[in-house]
């Protein structure tokens, strides 16, 4: 497979000037270079308007645990297009919406990393954007993150309404390591009568602690994201080594029947790509809907990196359009 230029090119400025490997650096010194790198990541549309916020959840049947927890996030809204109407003259106001989770290998990433990505896509889909902040590795390990993810989840179905949202209409939508929490919440929503996701949508998502296929060996350095790095990562989201957290972490092994539609996105010079591959096999195998989407030419991150990647920004585009066409008519 053949690199696409602009990828190639970035590549290249890469070689040339090596950064340091996020594991390298100092905790806070990595999450504030994550977060601040504009030239990689572009600006998003301005006509996007934001709102932070704290989403408190109350007690929700299956979920009791998680009654009480507080949860950071950014809204964002885009504005008001008859293009985005689901059918000719709707007054209700809600509009279907995208719970984000930001990839980052749990460790970094925020609200500001993927900002201008969040932008594009509600945007581009005229769907409400919702990216949650949740708490991040070390700090918090598996599966605290994923508690966090899914309570924000269940306070934007409970809360729908007070929001602008489309409570029938959420989208679970992450990538890398947020590919993976969206998968998660997924799979935990089946449990929790409050919730019922519309559709999942993991872009280069992370789904095995493993580290071990044919595109780990193929891409282990030189494209982005290294399997040294991804290890690390891993290292750093699981408490311990122990076979049996292992085991329960890696998506390959869970039982995924009753997921919602799924779609995944992958990207053909990236470690995680096989991965990827073999969890839309795992999910046709357990009768589960689902489409996917391989970007040859470009390299794990793409669709974050929209300030150097045209690819990316087409990418984003693709997924609005595909969510869309899945709104349900009024």
């Amino acid at each position: 497979m053949i690199l696409y230029p602009q990828t190639q090119s970035f590549l290249e400025s890469v070689r040339q000037c090596p950064p340091p490997s996020w594991q390298s650096l100092p905790l806070a010194d990595a999450r504030r270079r994550f977060a601040d790198m504009p030239e990689r990541y572009g600006v998003g549309p301005k006509e996007v308007a934001t709102s932070d916020r704290e989403l408190s959840l109350g007690c929700a049947a299956g979920a009791e645990h998680l009654s009480g927890r507080q949860v950071p996030v950014r809204i964002y809204r885009p504005p008001t297009a008859e293009r985005f109407l689901r059918t000719p003259g709707e007054t209700s106001g809600l509009r279907p919406a995208c719970l984000f989770f930001h990839g980052g290998g749990w460790v970094l990433g925020d609200l500001d990393s993927h900002d201008a990505m969040c932008r594009r896509l509600a945007m581009s889909s005229g769907e409400v954007v919702v990216s949650v902040a949740y708490s991040r590795a070390p700090e918090a390990r598996f599966p605290e993150p994923i508690d966090d993810c899914l309570a924000a989840a269940i306070a934007v179905a409970a809360q729908g309404e007070s929001l602008g949202i489309h409570p029938d209409e959420l989208t679970l939508i992450g990538d890398s390591a947020g590919g993976y929490l969206a998968a998660q919440v997924a799979l935990a929503t089946r449990e929790i009568p409050l919730i019922s996701p519309h559709r999942l949508v993991m872009l280069y998502p992370v789904i095995s602690p493993a580290c071990d296929t044919e595109s780990y060996k193929q891409f282990a350095e030189g494209y982005g994201l290294t399997r040294e790095t991804m290890t690390w990562f891993w290292s750093q989201f699981l408490e311990t080594a122990d076979d049996s957290t292992v085991a329960q972490a890696d998506l390959l092994n869970a039982d995924v029947r009753g997921l919602p539609p799924t779609h995944v996105v992958t990207a053909g010079h990236d470690v995680l790509r096989d991965e990827g591959l073999a969890f839309v096999e795992h999910l046709k195998a357990s009768g589960v809907e689902v489409t996917s989407r391989q970007y040859d030419g470009t390299i794990h991150a793409f669709m974050h990196f929209g300030g150097l990647l045209r690819e990316g920004v087409d990418a984003i585009e693709a997924v609005a359009e595909l969510l869309r066409e899945q709104q349900t008519p009024c």
